[in-house]
């Protein structure tokens, strides 16, 4: 399908979806599920736990300011030699390239 701005949607997510994989391949190294819900949880997570798992782990390390909303990423480049990545960005709303 297609999103609000006509852009092509890539996704295997599904409603009654849960997870596409157990917690243990998804949860990061230094902010754990059972962590998170303060007990042990089940491997397979239904999508609103792994929302609420992710968008907590960017409030506890304030990565919500590194978050774009309504940019289309048209290309990404590495510099081996600089280590640097180049990110070619599209306001979705605006139509401006940066």
């Amino acid at each position: 399908g297609v999103d609000s701005a006509g852009e092509p949607v890539h996704s295997s997510m599904y409603h009654h979806l849960w997870s596409n994989g157990p917690k243990e391949c998804l949860e990061y190294p230094d902010y754990t599920f059972d962590e998170h819900a303060g007990k042990p949880t089940p491997s397979y997570a239904r999508r609103e736990v792994l929302r609420d798992y992710i968008l907590a782990r960017a409030t506890k390390y304030n990565l919500k300011r590194f978050v774009h909303f309504n940019t289309i990423v048209r290309d990404v480049s590495f510099d081996p030699a600089t280590s640097i990545f180049t990110i070619r960005t599209e306001d979705a709303k605006a139509s401006e390239v940066s």
